[in-house]
């Protein structure tokens, strides 16, 4: 485990922003990872190996894939600081534009609360993959309160749209607690189906879901907010002491 912390640390000091992505065989459940610089600087991957590619081998033989896309919803859902991108062709041209090749993708009208406007959320993703063959990978986004829609729906997504990632889930959106009957039992259910999940998490709840489900593939969502950045080691050091769980930045 110290080698793979210190290199996470080597890793999380020379580069500003990266992404991970993860091939995953949702039949056995082998997963392996490359790391993609979005900022062009450094290396760029930590794995369960503590192995990472350099920013020359990249440019050789990598693509840029970013695992963790909010899409512009049809309906005009778009969470960004500068609304530069309104639909989803805009967002798809910028991506390119900003040299990210591929990458997974949930909708942002996902994030509404009622089954309704989830399914119909993970329907536009299904959607926005059709028509972008071989870029984008979908992820399934649902609210673990509405217990029964959501498994069905997990189900759904994966067994007949392809999906393999659910997420990222933000309970404070909804809102939610990690620590509800419900959230555990989709968890389960997600780690029944191999699914990955991408968690957005505060210090205190990463300590517990980490403690909770060590069997689940969890991608914990940044390394910290600007209130924690005094947590970003303790961060690094559950992923590292577990080989299913990822950090994205």
């Amino acid at each position: 485990m110290g080698q793979i912390f210190n290199e996470k640390i080597v890793v999380f000091f020379s580069i500003k922003k990266c992404r991970s992505i993860m091939n995953y065989d949702k039949h056995s459940g082998r997963r392996r990872f490359l790391g993609l610089s979005a900022a062009g600087v450094g290396s760029v991957f930590l794995g369960a190996e503590g192995k990472y590619c350099t920013n020359s081998q990249r440019k050789n033989n990598r693509e840029v894939f970013d695992c963790h896309l909010h899409c512009p919803s049809s309906q005009g859902e778009k969470w960004q600081w500068y609304k530069v991108t309104h639909t989803f062709d805009d967002f798809a041209r910028y991506l390119e534009k900003a040299g990210v090749h591929k990458g997974i993708i949930n909708c942002q009208r996902s994030y509404n609360a009622l089954p309704e406007e989830f399914i119909a959320g993970n329907r536009e993703v299904a959607d926005f993959m059709n028509r972008n063959k071989g870029k984008f990978l979908g992820a399934c986004v649902v609210n673990p309160l509405f217990l029964e829609e959501a498994l069905r729906e997990l189900e759904y997504c994966q067994k007949e749209l392809g999906f393999v990632w659910v997420g990222e889930l933000c309970n404070y959106m909804i809102p939610f607690d990690y620590k509800a009957k419900e959230f555990e039992e989709m968890m389960n259910h997600v780690t029944k189906l191999k699914m990955i999940i991408a968690l957005h998490t505060e210090g205190e709840e990463m300590d517990f879901i980490s403690l909770k489900f060590p069997e689940a593939t969890i991608v914990f969502a940044h390394f910290g907010d600007d209130h924690e950045y005094q947590d970003i080691f303790r961060r690094i050091q559950i992923v590292a002491s577990n080989p299913n769980f990822y950090l994205d930045t």
